[in-house]
């Protein structure tokens, strides 16, 4: 008689086999700034290594609790992340109806639910890597009496750049804008260290008056004095400066509505150096079954008897460490363009 056990089935092999087969996930944030990922070895995130990234150490709540991780002498504080675990049902039912399929068909059902964890777990990553961008987390974690706390680490505030003229205002020019990314290009260098390589990603309404303005006469392409400016499928490039339009966010799980919240605020522009080891550390799983060992996606099944079948949880524990003061913001606009009539 056929027999299938779903436990000894599902291996961190095969899990790995199956993720490797699958289309790669791209998210803004996570693929475009986060690029440096770790394996990390522990449950917990040492504050000395934190401060060899972002030179200060953060702050660190849950709820409304919260204490200063200073890194005291001959102390050792830590950063405990939360886990993100999602978690979909096998019934008996399916396990019944696996016995009498082949092997590659069971492998096929396993990506499928897999495939739904991998997904939320992704989504979950980019959510934390755009409030890290920010530069500290604050992010919802449900309790299991109901309920939600905030899961909060404050890695300090990025650098801050200030326009001399905004760029929606009537007497902007070219040149103030080239004028403003080459000093907050400086101000990035100045204060990380950074900088070989600077993006520059702008919210919804920037983009949109600075697109206004490069249009502003007749042609696409436009000499403006020396600045040579144009507007093309990477972004607006102005006198070499590329500036791109920020996409990605993530979905705003308290607020009513689950409203959308951009990567980058629309009336922000945000310049990065890509060259800083801006880091996503993945965690050591708190399971035995996973060996304690860190994973960026880990299937663990537990057996329920009513109703009768298995809980396949897929669980990770990413915390994404900013390099803060190799990111620089400035409010470059005060609102949206005003409607032609």
């Amino acid at each position: 008689m056929p027999s299938f056990d779903l436990r000894s089935f599902v291996t961190p092999q095969l899990v790995a086999l199956l993720v490797s087969l699958m289309p790669k996930q791209e998210t803004y944030i996570y693929d475009r700034i986060f690029k440096t990922r770790v394996d990390h070895p522990f449950a917990v995130l040492g504050i000395s290594e934190i401060l060899t990234l972002v030179g200060n150490a953060p702050l660190v709540k849950r709820g409304s609790a919260a204490f200063s991780l200073g890194g005291g002498q001959g102390g050792t504080d830590y950063i405990e992340p939360y886990s993100a675990d999602v978690k979909t049902f096998a019934s008996a039912k399916e396990l019944n109806d696996l016995k009498m399929l082949p092997e590659q068909a069971r492998k096929n059902w396993l990506s499928g639910k897999i495939r739904q964890g991998r997904q939320t777990i992704r989504l979950t990553a980019e959510a934390l890597c755009c409030q890290a961008f920010a530069g500290a987390i604050d992010y919802p974690v449900k309790l299991d009496g109901g309920g939600f706390e905030q899961y909060q680490i404050d890695f300090g505030t990025p650098n801050t750049y200030a326009p001399e003229i905004k760029w929606d205002n009537a007497n902007i020019k070219l040149a103030f804008v080239l004028m403003d990314l080459i000093e907050m290009s400086a101000v990035i260098k100045k204060k990380s260290g950074f900088g070989s390589r600077i993006s520059y990603l702008a919210g919804q309404n920037v983009f949109l008056h600075l697109a206004s303005l490069v249009m502003a006469t007749s042609s696409a392409r436009t000499k403006t004095g020396s600045v040579e400016a144009r507007i093309t499928s990477q972004g607006i490039e102005i006198a070499g400066f590329v500036i791109e339009l920020a996409q990605g966010g993530y979905a705003d799980l308290v607020s009513e509505g689950t409203p959308h919240v951009p990567s980058v605020d629309a009336n922000d522009l945000v310049a990065v150096a890509e060259d800083a080891p801006h880091t996503i550390y993945y965690c050591a799983i708190d399971d035995l079954d996973a060996g304690l060992q860190p994973f960026a996606l880990f299937v663990k099944t537990i057996k329920k008897d009513d109703p009768s079948g298995y809980d396949m949880i897929v669980k990770s524990k990413p915390v994404p460490v900013p390099v803060t003061k190799a990111i620089c913001r400035a409010a470059v606009v005060d609102g949206p363009p005003t409607p032609a009539t």
